[in-house]
């Protein structure tokens, strides 16, 4: 009995996780809370960027130690890191132009006749036809 009870609930919480999912993926209320969410959180941001900005700026008081302002070490590390990340980025090498070879073709080879995509075993290639593209360069704008 208790196995049973389990896998209904096992089974009652994947439907609850599915109709939610898909009320907040698929259907227009969801994507109206997903805005509202995200104007929740860019709120909650920008006022969180304002207390510091005026605890930053708010004059101290003469008997309290002077606090390091956090902010301003977090903006030189921040730089830092995205300097050693670009830096550390692979630089991608320029593609070389391919030397084509026309395939060779043994005279006499039946060709097939075949419809739709298919995978050919044991026979080997066949080219019907082979044609050289690239060689012209692309012309960019309009009519002249």
């Amino acid at each position: 009995m208790g196995l049973n009870l389990r896998a209904r609930a096992r089974h009652r919480a994947y439907v609850w996780y599915w109709r939610a999912r898909y009320w907040w993926m698929d259907s227009d209320e969801g994507t109206w809370a997903r805005i509202g969410v995200q104007v929740l959180l860019s709120i909650f941001a920008l006022d969180q960027m304002i207390r510091g900005t005026i605890g930053a700026l708010a004059p101290q008081d003469p008997a309290e130690p002077v606090k390091a302002y956090v902010w301003v070490v977090q903006l030189i590390i921040a730089i830092v890191a995205a300097i050693a990340v670009y830096a550390l980025t692979p630089k991608p090498e320029t593609p070389q132009a391919k030397q084509q070879e026309t395939p060779n073709v043994e005279d006499g080879a039946h060709v097939l006749e075949i419809d739709g995509d298919v995978w050919i075993e044991g026979e080997g290639e066949f080219v019907l036809q082979h044609k050289v593209v690239g060689k012209e360069p692309i012309k960019s704008g309009g009519k002249k």
